[in-house]
């Protein structure tokens, strides 16, 4: 993840969970929760908090 707004960018942390190839991202309306799913065909999906 980077903060874009930022200057310069900032890579502000990593989130780990996935072990493999992430090929969906959708962040919550209000901006505190990030939904990642795994491309390969597992239908793992993991959820962060920001905090």
């Amino acid at each position: 993840m980077w903060d874009a707004a930022a200057r310069p960018a900032k890579r502000p942390g990593t989130l780990s969970g996935h072990t493999t190839e992430v090929s969906t991202v959708a962040f919550a309306p209000n901006g505190k929760m990030l939904a990642a799913a795994a491309g390969s065909g597992s239908g793992a999906t993991r959820l962060w908090r920001y905090r």
